[in-house]
C-alpha cells in the first residue's frame, strides 16, 4: 500500500502528490545538515536524527489518510498525527536518555504549533490525561496494524507494533520533564529552539517543494573592486587623523578592520564590534569584513557562511539592498531582503535560475532565508532569536555558523541591551555565530550582559573591536570635527510659535538646510504649520518638509528622494535649500546632509543621531551647528531620570565651554551611558526576566514569557489604518479585497502586497478619527478615498485631534 504525506486536487479528485518515506527521508537528509553545532554533543546527534525519520509517523494510520485523500466518514480528532510520533519517539529513546526522549517528544509533538512551555507539557502527564490520550493512540495504532511490516520497513524500525503499549506508567515521564525543569539551562533553550527550526524548515521546504539553495562563493575582493584597496596607513603615534580628507578617513577605517583578518586565532574570536562616527562607511567596511571572513570559514571549515545583515528601520533597509545589490550584479550573489513590505515574487524573478517556480516556493524561499546574505530588520532578527512563533522560528537555524551584522544597536531599548547581548553572546558560544555588532555612539551591550546577566552565569563576553583600543576609538572620532553641539536648554519652549520666534528666526537663514527633530508626532505637526505661517509671511521660498511614521510609508519613501534631488540643484546652484520637520524616524542611517538642525531634549544617543545627519559628507569650510532645545516634554516621554542624566551630562561637558564640538561626542556619550546604566539599576529588570524565561523554557503564558517579547514597544494601543491616498493605494486595496474574497489568489495580490503595506500607518487609538473608520478587514481600518480630507493630509498625514501624545516617542 502507498502512503502519503501530501495531496493535490485534480479534476477527478484529491490524489497524493507525495509519498509519505519520500517526504521522511527529504526531511531527514535536511535536519541531519545542521546537526553539526556546539549544542548538540556527538553521542545525541544519531537519537536527535530520528526526530526527523519520526516526526509524521503518524500519517501512517489510515484516519490521516483517509483524511488527506478527501475519503468519506472522516474522523477528524484521530487523523491528527504530531502526537503519535511524539509518543513513539518517547517510548523509544527514554530509557537510553530521558532527556533527549523528552527533548524529541516536545519538539514533534509541536512541530505544526508555536512552541510551548516546559510547564505546559508536564499536562500531558497528569493521570487523566495520560490514560485518555493511550487510548487516543491505541486506536490510531490499530489503523496501522496491518501495514506494521511496511512502516517498519519504510522507516527502518523494528518494533512500531510493540507501541503504544510499550509506553511506562506517566508518573516516570511527569518526573522526567520535571527533572529538566529543575536544571533547566540556557543551553536548552538553543539546542530546543535550534532542533526545532531545523524539523520546521525541512519539513515545510519539502511540503511546498521548495528546493534548498547552495550557497556560493563570494569574492572576497567585492568591496576592494568597487572602492579600491585600503591603503592609508594607521599612524599609531597621531592622536588623531584630522589632517585627512572624509575619503581619506573611510580607507583608514576599512584597512583597520581588514587588518584583523591576519590574525592567526581570528576564527577562534566569535564577537565583535565597529564603532565609528557616522560617514565613515561601516556598511561597506563590515561587508567587506564578512566577505573576507566567510573566505576564511570556507578556506577552514569548507562550507559557505551566510551573511545576515540586520537593521532596525525599513527604509534604511531598502538603502543597504540597493547597495548591496549595485555591489554584486544581478547573478553573483542571491541577495533577499525580509522584512514587512518584502516582495516574494519580484525578489526571486531578479534571479535567473529554476530554483523557486510557483508562488508558495518563492514564498517559502523568502520566509526560510534561502540566500547568500539577507537583510532584515531587528523585529524579525531579535524576535526569532528570542521567540516561540513557529512562522519566525523556520529560520531560526539559520544563525547557526552564520555571520551577523548589527548596525545602529543604539536604537535598541536601553532596558533590553543586557538581554540583546547576553542571547548573542550565547548565539556565538553554542551556535557558532560570528557576530559584528556597529553603532556610531557605542552602547556597552556585551558590558551590560556581563554585569546585569553573564557574570551570574558564570561567563562573560569578550568582544574584540574592530578599530583596536579604546584610544584608536577615540583618535578617529576626534579626527572629526564636522559638527558642535549648542545647548538652548535653559528653559523650556511654550508652544511651537514660541520656537519658531525665539530659536528657528535667530538660528536659520535661507542659505541653510535645517533639520528640526522632536519627539511627538502632534509637536512635530504644530511646528510644520507654525514655521509654513513664517514662510508665508515673510515670502520665503526655501523647501520645506515634513516626515514622521504619521504618513504612509511609500510618501516617505518618495519624500526621502525628494529631498536628495533639491540638495543636488543646490549643490549645482539651481534652488533654494530645504527645511525639514520630523520625529526621530529620520535619526538612524537616513543619507541627508543638512547645514544645521535644531533637536528637541533627548537621549544623548539621539541628539548624536541627529548630529550624522549634519555636514554628513564633511565639508571642511564650516562646522554644522545642531541646537538642542527644550519643548518641556522630555521627562513625560523618556522618564525623569533620563532627561535629568542628559542634563547632567550637558552640563558637564559645556562647564568650559557653551558649545560641545564633534570631537568630543565620544567622551560625551560615554559619559552619558555609564551614568545612565548606574541609576537604570532596577529598570534591567525586563532583561532579567525574560533571560529567566529563556533559561526556564518559559516560552508562553506569562507576562514575561518568551512569546511576549518584542523589540518595539508602544505605550498605548495603535490601530492599523489603510490610507487609501493615491491611484496605487486604490488599485492594492482593490486586489487585496479581491483576495479576502477568495476573487484572487495569493499569488495574484503579491505583486500589490508591497503597495498595500506601504499605505498602512499606526494610528493611536485614542484618537477621535480613528473611532470613525470603517473595517477594511479584521485588524485594519480604511480611509477611503471619497473622504480622504477629512482624516489625511497629503503633507503632515494622518489629521490628529488636539491631543498631546506623551505615552511614547514615536518614530
Amino acid at each position: 500500500m502507498d502512503f502519503f504525506s501530501h495531496a493535490k486536487d485534480t479534476p477527478r479528485g484529491r490524489i497524493g502528490s507525495k509519498l509519505l518515506k519520500n517526504h521522511l527521508e527529504n526531511v531527514r537528509l535536511q535536519f541531519q545538515k545542521g546537526l553539526k553545532y556546539s549544542c548538540i554533543s556527538a553521542d545525541k546527534k544519531d537519537v536527535f536524527e530520528s526526530v526527523a525519520i519520526l516526526h509524521d509517523l503518524g500519517k501512517y494510520t489510515q484516519y490521516f489518510q483517509d483524511y488527506l485523500l478527501d475519503r468519506p466518514n472522516v474522523n477528524y480528532n484521530l487523523k491528527s498525527h504530531s502526537r503519535f510520533g511524539a509518543f513513539y519517539f518517547l517510548s523509544k529513546y527514554f530509557d537510553k536518555d530521558p532527556f533527549v526522549a523528552v527533548v524529541g517528544y516536545w519538539i514533534i509533538s509541536q512541530h505544526h504549533s508555536n512552541l510551548r512551555s516546559l510547564m505546559s507539557l508536564r499536562s500531558d502527564f497528569g493521570n487523566a490525561e495520560f490514560d485518555s490520550k493511550i487510548s487516543f493512540l491505541k486506536r490510531q495504532h490499530n489503523s496501522i496494524h496491518p501495514f506494521e511490516s511496511e512502516v517498519n520497513k519504510e522507516l527502518g524500525i523494528d518494533d512500531i507494533e510493540t507501541f503504544p503499549d510499550n509506553l511506562q506508567p506517566y508518573l516516570i515521564y511527569f518526573k522526567a520533564i520535571k527533572q529538566l525543569q529543575k536544571h533547566s539551562n540556557i543551553q536548552n533553550y538553543f539546542l530546543i529552539n535550534y532542533l526545532f527550526s531545523l524539523l520546521i524548515e525541512a519539513d515545510k521546504l519539502d511540503a511546498s517543494n521548495t528546493k534548498v539553495y547552495q550557497r556560493v562563493a563570494l569574492s572576497p575582493s567585492k568591496v576592494d573592486e568597487d572602492k579600491g584597496m585600503p591603503n592609508q596607513p594607521w599612524n599609531e603615534h597621531a592622536t588623531d587623523f584630522s589632517n585627512l580628507s572624509q575619503n581619506e578617513l573611510r580607507n583608514l577605517v576599512r584597512r583597520r578592520v581588514i587588518e584583523n583578518l591576519s590574525s592567526q586565532s581570528i576564527l577562534n574570536q566569535r564577537i565583535f564590534t565597529l564603532t565609528g562616527p557616522t560617514g565613515i562607511g561601516k556598511t561597506l567596511t563590515a561587508l567587506d569584513f564578512a566577505l573576507k571572513l566567510r573566505a576564511k570559514i570556507r578556506d577552514k571549515e569548507g562550507r559557505e557562511a551566510q551573511i545576515i545583515y540586520a537593521l532596525p528601520f525599513i527604509n534604511i533597509i531598502e538603502q543597504s539592498d540597493s547597495v548591496y545589490r549595485k555591489l554584486f550584479g544581478d547573478n553573483e550573489a542571491k541577495i533577499l531582503s525580509h522584512y514587512q513590505y518584502a516582495d516574494a515574487l519580484s525578489q526571486e524573478e531578479d534571479r535567473q535560475d529554476e530554483e523557486s517556480k510557483g508562488y508558495n516556493q518563492k514564498v517559502m524561499s523568502l520566509d526560510t532565508w534561502q540566500c547568500d546574505i539577507v537583510i532584515t530588520t531587528f523585529v524579525q532578527f531579535l524576535q526569532t532569536l528570542i521567540g516561540n512563533r513557529n512562522k519566525l522560528l523556520k529560520k531560526f537555524n539559520h544563525y547557526a555558523g552564520s555571520i551577523i551584522i548589527l548596525d545602529e544597536v543604539q536604537t535598541i531599548a536601553l532596558k533590553q541591551l543586557p538581554l540583546v547581548g547576553a542571547a548573542l553572546y550565547y548565539l556565538s558560544k553554542f551556535l557558532e555565530a560570528r557576530i559584528v555588532l556597529m553603532t556610531a555612539t557605542k552602547p556597552k551591550v556585551f558590558d551590560l550582559a556581563n554585569e546585569k546577566i553573564l557574570k551570574g552565569e558564570g561567563e562573560e563576553a569578550r568582544p574584540v573591536e574592530l578599530l583596536g583600543t579604546d584610544e584608536d576609538v577615540t583618535k578617529v572620532f576626534r579626527s572629526f570635527n564636522r559638527t558642535k553641539l549648542c545647548p538652548k536648554i535653559e528653559s523650556s519652549i511654550e508652544n511651537s510659535q514660541n520656537f519658531v520666534d525665539n530659536y528657528f528666526k535667530e538660528y536659520w537663514s535661507v542659505d541653510k538646510s535645517c533639520l528640526i527633530v522632536v519627539n511627538t508626532v502632534k509637536l512635530s505637526i504644530d511646528v510644520f504649520y507654525s514655521i509654513q505661517s513664517y514662510f508665508d509671511d515673510r515670502g520665503i521660498k526655501n523647501p520645506l518638509h515634513y516626515l514622521s511614521t504619521n504618513v504612509v510609508p511609500a510618501g516617505r519613501q518618495q519624500l526621502i528622494e525628494q529631498i536628495k534631488e533639491e540638495f543636488q540643484a543646490t549643490r549645482e546652484k539651481k534652488g533654494l535649500k530645504p527645511v525639514l520637520i520630523s520625529t526621530q524616524c529620520v535619526e538612524a542611517g537616513v543619507d541627508l546632509d543638512f547645514d544645521m538642525a535644531f533637536r528637541d531634549l533627548a537621549p544623548i544617543d539621539s541628539i548624536i543621531q541627529v548630529a550624522g545627519r549634519v555636514n554628513r559628507e564633511y565639508n571642511k569650510s564650516f562646522i554644522g551647528s545642531i541646537y538642542i532645545v527644550d519643548f518641556g516634554k522630555c521627562g513625560n516621554i523618556y522618564g525623569p531620570m533620563t532627561e535629568g542624566t542628559v542634563r547632567h551630562a550637558i552640563a558637564h561637558f559645556t562647564k568650559k565651554a557653551t558649545q560641545i564640538e564633534e570631537r568630543n561626542y565620544l567622551n560625551l556619550v560615554t559619559f552619558y551611558y555609564n551614568n545612565i546604566y548606574k541609576k537604570n539599576e532596577d529598570g534591567f529588570s525586563f532583561s532579567h526576566n525574560f533571560f529567566k524565561s529563556m533559561k526556564e523554557l518559559n516560552y508562553d503564558g506569562s507576562d514575561y514569557s518568551v512569546s511576549k517579547y518584542q523589540v518595539i514597544e508602544n505605550g498605548f494601543h495603535t490601530n492599523s489604518v489603510f490610507v487609501e491616498c493615491d491611484k496605487e493605494a486604490i488599485k492594492s486595496r482593490e486586489m487585496f479585497e479581491k483576495m479576502i474574497h477568495k476573487e484572487c489568489s495569493r499569488e495574484d495580490f503579491e505583486p500589490y502586497r508591497k503597495m498595500f503595506h506601504q499605505h498602512i500607518i499606526a494610528v493611536p487609538d485614542y484618537l477621535d478619527k480613528v473611532k470613525e473608520l470603517d473595517q477594511l478587514a479584521e485588524g485594519i481600518l480604511l480611509v477611503p478615498n471619497t473622504c480622504i480630507e477629512n482624516y489625511y493630509d497629503s503633507v503632515t498625514g494622518f489629521i490628529r485631534d488636539k491631543v498631546e501624545d506623551l505615552s511614547c516617542t514615536i518614530l
